[in-house]
């Protein structure tokens, strides 16, 4: 299903669309999905401080990402980055 879409700059992509979207949508209660493009800090602490949770895909080119073993993030029910 989707909830809405938002049009983006020629030379921009879903990393600077995805908090303007975010921005239009009531997210209390929900779980929100996003594919690897979407896995950024910043994303993450949107979506928690709008009360919602999420499962963000995470690829093995992010360097800081902690292998086989998730952590939590600070005040929010999701899993960290």
């Amino acid at each position: 299903m989707t909830l809405g879409q938002v049009r983006t700059a020629e030379k921009s992509n879903e990393i600077t669309a995805i908090p303007q979207l975010l921005d239009l949508l009531d997210l209390h209660g929900c779980i929100v999905t996003i594919d690897a493009m979407g896995c950024q800090r910043e994303i993450a602490q949107q979506i928690t401080d709008g009360g919602a949770n999420y499962v963000l895909a995470v690829k093995e080119n992010q360097g800081s990402t902690p292998r086989g073993h998730p952590r939590p993030v600070r005040g929010g029910g999701g899993v960290g980055l």
